[in-house]
């Protein structure tokens, strides 16, 4: 699924640029924007860092490493949440308790709500947990990308239900309205756009607003609430 703003912005993304290592997992050694939301002045990747452990992220050398002066914030959160992808085991650790970023486009078609959750429970940090995840892929026509996965889970024995539209290899992020629906408390899942996929925090609507102030990055916590093109 791709994003759009309105015409008084220009088009905004994040791409990383990955690379796999079927040896050893996946890794991704660079994260390489081509445009921004809307295009901020520079900001030195020393001040990136100071914000955002002024916000109480602790970041690793690899986001870090991915700050970009011309395109601030979004690489460096992305490295950050990406987490490793073990090919061998068909598995992923989270490299953050704080932020996780999915690419739109899954490194695994049948997991991906099940990577999702996975990575949605991770930055709740103990206070979520997500159960019965299951994905009913009989309705997907795997030819065309035309169907739906009806999408069904529990999170703190709340259950949840979403109709997603099947799109091949690409997940449909509509799954968090469904999931900030079942949720109680202050806290809720909060996004913003990185690259083709989603930079997501779990917080609550008082730091998402100091977040946007220090960044300049939009936070939203509905996917009708930004911009989409089908």
């Amino acid at each position: 699924m791709k994003k759009a703003l309105p015409a008084l912005f220009l088009f905004a993304a994040v791409v990383a640029v990955i690379a796999w290592d079927r040896r050893g997992g996946q890794t991704p050694p660079s994260w390489t924007p081509f445009s921004s939301y809307s295009q901020p002045q520079p900001v030195p990747p020393e001040t990136q860092a100071e914000v955002l452990r002024a916000l109480g992220l602790e970041l690793t050398p690899e986001a870090e490493a991915a700050a970009s002066a011309e395109y601030p914030y979004e690489p460096a959160l992305m490295a950050l949440g990406y987490g490793e992808y073990d090919w061998e085991t068909d598995t992923w650790t989270p490299t953050s308790r704080q932020v996780f970023y999915m690419d739109g486009e899954v490194v695994t078609i049948e997991g991906m709500y099940d990577l999702l959750f996975q990575g949605l429970e991770s930055i709740s940090r103990d206070e979520l947990t997500f159960t019965e995840v299951q994905a009913d892929f009989s309705g997907a026509d795997w030819k065309m990308d035309t169907g739906t996965v009806p999408v069904s889970f529990r999170v703190n024995e709340v259950e949840g239900r979403f109709e997603a539209v099947w799109m091949g290899d690409w997940i449909d992020f509509g799954v968090l309205d469904t999931v900030n629906s079942c949720l109680t408390g202050e806290k809720r899942f909060y996004f913003t756009y990185g690259g083709q996929g989603e930079i997501i925090f779990y917080c609550d609507a008082a730091w998402a607003k100091d977040f946007t102030a220090q960044t300049g990055l939009p936070l939203w916590d509905r996917q009708d609430a930004g911009m989409w093109l089908p």
